[in-house]
């Protein structure tokens, strides 16, 4: 594989000037473009076996290098993979929104990254070098992306510093009777035709607001996060997986390996799903399911063997298959000098005084005796350890990283909790005061809650949900 290394000729005395004397024009291999160089320097190509990195372009939307730099090492990306670099901002963004699903939070975030935007120049020539401001302006794309998407998701669990919107008008009717209201301590609204408590047809957008008055607001919000983390998880991970096998798509050891990641992977799934299907659900939600469960659990066990031992036998077939080629190569080229081997030494010892004893390399024909016992069990057995290693942290991880993605539901609790607690315990308080002088309180409560909102909601918060998201990529 070609390389091309940049030989400085300039002498040290000429180090540290303009003007380097005569130039001459030279093509950049990596960026397709010509610059100058001193006629005494050479641009040199020569070979190496290293595989070539590939060259990862930063559009205008990633100058900021924010995510880029968290999440993609210079020096890790191969020849010709997909880059992750587009793939890994844009997954950040939809995952962190899940964390911080508050359209008023979201708006705050929103409206501050915008302004840094709108004032990009102006702001970048001031040259602040307060390093949380240089955090925050370094990042303001991605802030300004990440705000957007929360005020997405703040609509979808109908969230606003902690209140519900009703937009449409709730599908759920109350139509209690007074005597019903006065004769029972609450009452229970069943969306079914018999009792006229549901109009049949769904909120259009996110979560009926009538839950934001429902005594049983907090389970029904509880399964309805948890359900939403599990699926982006199993996107999230099964998209991994996919961009693995597209990967290594030429080599065939990896490819064995891959598709039986995707295989196991799924089957670990259904595993999940058949576990609670045991505690007595009845109730799938197609025909065949327990089925299919079945199948893929079966299927499941059956890959490990070959996510473990696929690899490492390929490995060997492919090297036993090279040694023999080797062998017949050098049989039927190198014939003659064995048959001239004792010739060929009693001409060198005669001709240059060879001593007695000494040890004589005939071209063409390699010495043995550096070799003993090959490299080939050494390299097949760290195939077979980093397999076997590689295997252990799969199978495993495959489980407790699904549970990771469970961060995504109790992150959004806590976060819609502490924002609840804001609210009824500080700036409700000023909104219960009758008189006059209440408005004068208000003023000071409401500075203190947005205070706290901002500080601790928007800065606090919003850092957590972003180094949770890095958690989920790694």
């Amino acid at each position: 594989m070609p390389e091309y290394c940049f030989i400085q000729g300039c002498p040290n005395h000429y180090r540290g000037k303009k003007t380097l004397g005569a130039t001459t024009n030279v093509t950049d291999p990596t960026k397709s473009r010509l610059f100058r160089v001193p006629k005494d320097d050479i641009l040199k190509k020569i070979w190496s076996e290293k595989i070539p990195r590939t060259v990862i372009t930063r559009e205008s939307l990633m100058e900021t290098e924010s995510m880029t730099r968290a999440l993609i090492p210079e020096d890790v990306t191969s020849r010709q993979v997909v880059s992750p670099q587009n793939l890994g901002f844009v997954a950040g963004v939809i995952l962190r929104e899940r964390l911080f699903d508050d359209a008023g939070h979201g708006l705050l975030m929103t409206l501050f990254a915008l302004w840094m935007v709108v004032k990009e120049k102006p702001l970048a020539a001031k040259k602040i070098q307060s390093e949380i401001w240089v955090i925050c302006f370094a990042g303001r794309y991605i802030m300004l992306l990440m705000g957007l998407f929360s005020i997405y998701a703040g609509f979808i669990y109908n969230d606003v510093f902690s209140k519900g919107v009703n937009i449409f008008g709730s599908a759920y009717k109350v139509n209690l009777t007074d005597h019903e209201l006065q004769h029972h301590h609450s009452g229970m609204l069943v969306p079914n035709e018999a009792n006229n408590h549901y109009r049949q047809t769904p909120y259009p957008f996110g979560v009926d607001p009538i839950w934001m008055l429902a005594e049983n607001k907090i389970p029904y919000l509880n399964a309805y996060k948890m359900k939403i983390s599990i699926i982006f998880g199993v996107v999230h991970m099964g998209f991994g997986v996919i961009l693995g096998i597209w990967n290594h798509r030429g080599s065939y050891p990896w490819m064995c390996t891959f598709d039986s990641h995707h295989l196991y992977w799924h089957g670990t799934v259904q595993v999940r799903d058949d576990t609670v299907a045991l505690d007595g659900c009845e109730n799938y939600m197609y025909p065949g399911q327990e089925t299919l469960q079945k199948v893929m659990i079966i299927t499941a066990v059956l890959v490990v063997p070959i996510l473990l031992f696929g690899k490492p036998i390929l490995f060997k077939m492919e090297m036993n298959k090279a040694k023999n080629h080797a062998v017949n190569y050098f049989l039927s080229d190198y014939l003659d000098v064995f048959s001239k081997l004792p010739i060929f030494i009693q001409t060198l010892h005669n001709h240059n005084g060879t001593a007695e004893g000494e040890d004589v390399e005939v071209a063409g024909v390699p010495q043995t005796e550096n070799h003993e016992g090959g490299d080939e069990p050494h390299e097949f057995s760290d195939v077979m350890i980093h397999q076997a290693i590689h295997t252990i942290e799969y199978v495993l991880g495959s489980v407790s990283h699904t549970a990771s993605y469970l961060r995504l539901w109790a992150l959004s609790l806590a976060h819609s909790q502490l924002s609840e607690v804001l609210w009824l315990m500080v700036l409700r308080k000023g909104l219960m005061f009758q008189d006059w002088y209440g408005g004068v309180i208000l003023y000071f409560i409401f500075a203190a809650w947005a205070a706290l909102t901002v500080s601790i909601l928007v800065l606090m918060e919003g850092l957590s949900a972003f180094l949770h998201t890095l958690r989920l990529h790694w």
